[in-house]
């Protein structure tokens, strides 16, 4: 397997592989012999395996992977407990260590994410439009309300496909199966994947940065190489990357699309209560309909531009893995 053009940093790369034995007792390697944390998903036959510090841009690795009588012991990042009825939805905590996340399970999406210090970055609640039942992550289909965290409305059927080390991995289906999402909630950042859509659709982030939306200054804007204050809406085209933070906690919240488009993107501050930001979104209009089709969520402790930048280019050029001729 090789890094990306921009490098990555304890990266996780997901393996497409056969497994004659009992997938739980593996053992898998890297050149050296080192073990290498792993988690393997059944429902879709792949492996989840970490690539621990840093894997330069173009630098190449190979692991192993062998069946044994052995279960492996490893350490897990991520959590995930029942929450009980978490703002008018019956929903599961997933904690990890920058926060902890909120899942609807019948609305097939996050209604709460919570950073360290307590401050919730979606902020849904079941009534009160733009502070409240408008928010949410990744607020997918409209107007059937699909994939989102719903007031415990049932749209969605939940089942938890792994828990640990590496991911909680989650597929959310309409009972309907022309809608299904998969949801990877690692330790730093939550992978989103579009399986099936039955019409257009648009990926939303519509929250609180560091827990309130402020207009002041506080809260800025970043999309792509620009950056903007909050209270600036803005729209246009090809958006791979955009960054929502807050100055006083120092944390931002990155959204990125992997998979590059010339589509209209947008944002605006609605009522100055919640962002309201779309890839493949302008006015009422969606433009996606891709599938599959990725993207990315993840709580980062800074407001570097350039950092947030990095971060977002490793994000938008996954491991890319390649097998031995034979």
């Amino acid at each position: 397997m090789r890094a990306g053009s921009d490098g990555h940093v304890d990266g996780i790369v997901e393996l497409s592989v056969k497994i004659a034995r009992d997938p739980t007792n593996l053992r898998v390697t890297n050149i050296k012999g080192e073990p290498l944390r792993h988690q393997w998903i059944p429902q879709f036959g792949s492996l989840l395996v970490e690539l621990p510090g840093s894997f330069a841009a173009g630098n190449a690795e190979r692991i192993e992977v062998d069946a044994t009588s052995a279960k492996s012991t490893q350490a897990s990042d991520v959590s995930m407990i029942e929450a009980g009825t978490h703002e008018g939805s019956d929903s599961w905590k997933i904690q990890t260590p920058v926060g902890s996340w909120y899942f609807a399970k019948n609305g097939g999406g996050f209604g709460s994410l919570d950073d360290v210090d307590g401050k919730d970055w979606i902020n849904y609640h079941p009534t009160g439009g733009s502070a409240g039942n408008y928010r949410g992550l990744p607020n997918l289909v409209h107007p059937e309300g699909i994939f989102h965290a719903g007031g415990g409305k049932t749209k969605c059927t939940t089942t938890v496909l792994a828990t640990g080390p590496l991911a909680v991995s989650l597929l959310s289906e309409t009972a309907d199966k022309r809608w299904a999402m998969r949801y990877d909630i690692f330790k730093s950042s939550v992978r989103c994947t579009v399986l099936k859509a039955a019409h257009a659709y648009w990926f939303l982030y519509e929250g609180t940065p560091g827990g309130k939306l402020e207009l002041d200054g506080n809260d800025f804007v970043v999309r792509d190489e620009r950056i903007g204050v909050a209270r600036d809406a803005w729209q246009g085209r090809s958006h791979q990357w955009g960054a929502f933070g807050d100055r006083r906690a120092g944390r931002s919240l990155l959204l990125v699309h992997q998979n590059a488009d010339d589509l209209e993107d947008s944002y605006w501050p609605m009522q100055g209560n919640m962002t309201v930001f779309g890839f493949g979104r302008l006015g009422l209009d969606k433009f996606m309909t891709a599938a599959p089709n990725t993207f990315h969520v993840r709580l980062q402790d800074s407001v570097s531009t350039s950092e947030l930048r990095r971060i977002a280019k490793q994000l938008s050029n996954p491991i890319r893995v390649s097998w031995p001729s034979r």
